[in-house]
């Protein structure tokens, strides 16, 4: 449960603030209101999803994260992760 409960807000949080959200949901998007406490944060101009490069595939965790970033216009950008051997 608790991990559920920790994608749930993880997801709530990343959609509030996508780029496409409409303006209630995103306040008026200036960082001064948003520093303080008078809205909400900014959009996000983009996610880096760092991925296992250890692994053959990307997990399907991965691809449930980007799924529903291009189902919410959320820009995003793999980032694969360094392996020293």
């Amino acid at each position: 449960q608790d991990v559920e409960a920790w994608q749930e807000k993880t997801q709530q949080f990343l959609i509030s603030r996508a780029s496409s959200a409409p303006p209630s949901e995103v306040g008026d998007g200036s960082l001064k209101s948003w520093a303080d406490g008078g809205g909400n944060a900014p959009p996000l101009k983009r996610l880096y999803l760092l991925i296992d490069s250890r692994l053959p595939q990307p997990t399907l965790l991965d691809l449930t994260v980007m799924g529903w970033c291009d189902d919410c216009a959320i820009p995003y950008t793999p980032v694969l992760n360094k392996v020293d051997g």
